[in-house]
């Protein structure tokens, strides 16, 4: 009896290996996929914008990294004692403004890195 389906995939034109960079995106997957990699040192960034599911914002934080954006004052707003960005998962969030903006802008960095 077999319990799984085969599902036939061909080989990648692009293996990765230990010269790649991988960026893993998205949902609690990507975080497990990421700790993998970590653990087998592979060199990976993991959801720097935190847990993002929806496409469009998945979208928007790739043209971030791309394009260079650089996160300001008018990208976040004050609400419960915290500054949030509405383009970055609540995990960013930070008392303090310059910290928030400074992790934003790092995290965009790291990203196009």
């Amino acid at each position: 009896m077999q319990f799984t389906t085969q599902i036939p995939i061909q080989k990648s034109s692009y293996p990765i290996d230990y010269n790649s960079r991988v960026v893993s995106l998205g949902s609690c997957f990507a975080v497990n996929i990421g700790q993998k990699l970590d653990y087998f040192k592979f060199t990976n960034t993991t959801n720097p914008f935190g847990i993002l599911f929806h496409p469009l914002a998945l979208e928007k934080f790739i043209a971030f990294a791309v394009n260079g954006k650089t996160f300001t004052e008018g990208d976040i707003f004050f609400h419960n004692e915290r500054w949030h960005c509405f383009d970055a998962h609540s995990d960013l969030s930070h008392p303090y403004k310059d910290i928030l903006l400074q992790n934003l802008n790092s995290a965009a960095t790291l990203a196009n890195a």
